[in-house]
C-alpha cells in the first residue's frame, strides 16, 4: 500500500474564480448581487467539501498505482466534469462531493436529492445519482 498520490491537486474552478472576480465588481445595489453570492456561496462550499475529500485521501493509503485527480474537465460525447476521480490499474472511481447543511434526502422517482431546512422549506438539489451516471458514461465513452 502507498501513500495517496494526488496528480491532479485542488484548485478553484473557473467558475469559482468568475463569480469572485463579478462579486468584486458588481455594486452591492445590483438586482443581480445576491443571486451572484447566492451561486458563489454554493460553489465555495462545494469546493470546501472536495478539499476536505482530498485532504483525507492525502493521510491515507490507497492500493498500489492509484492516482487522484481534482476537478477533470473532458470532452468525449458530452461535456463531462468530474470533483474527484480515483484511478488504479483494474478501476475507476468518480466522487461527485456534496457540501450541504441540514437533513437531506434522495427521491427515487424522480431521482433528487431534497434539502430540508431548519425553518422546514425545502430545496431540490438536483441528483448526483444521475450527474455520476452521466459522468459514468462520458468517462466510457472516453476511454473506448
Amino acid at each position: 500500500m502507498n501513500v495517496a498520490v494526488i496528480l491532479k491537486a485542488f484548485e478553484s474552478s473557473h467558475f469559482t474564480l468568475g463569480l469572485t472576480a463579478l462579486k468584486k465588481r458588481l455594486n452591492p445595489r445590483n438586482e443581480k448581487f445576491s443571486f451572484i453570492v447566492e451561486e458563489l456561496n454554493k460553489h465555495e462550499a462545494g469546493e470546501h467539501g472536495e478539499r476536505y475529500l482530498l485532504s483525507l485521501f492525502e493521510m491515507n493509503k490507497l492500493p498500489e498505482n492509484t492516482v487522484i485527480l481534482h476537478n477533470v474537465s473532458f470532452t468525449s460525447n458530452m461535456q463531462t466534469q468530474i470533483d474527484i476521480l480515483i484511478i488504479s490499474p483494474s478501476w475507476c472511481l468518480i466522487l461527485e462531493v456534496k457540501n450541504i447543511r441540514g437533513v437531506v434526502s434522495f427521491n427515487r422517482n424522480p431521482k433528487q436529492l431534497i434539502r430540508i431546512r431548519e425553518d422546514g422549506s425545502e430545496e431540490n438539489l438536483g441528483s448526483p445519482e444521475v450527474q455520476v451516471e452521466q459522468f459514468q458514461f462520458g468517462l466510457n465513452s472516453l476511454l473506448s
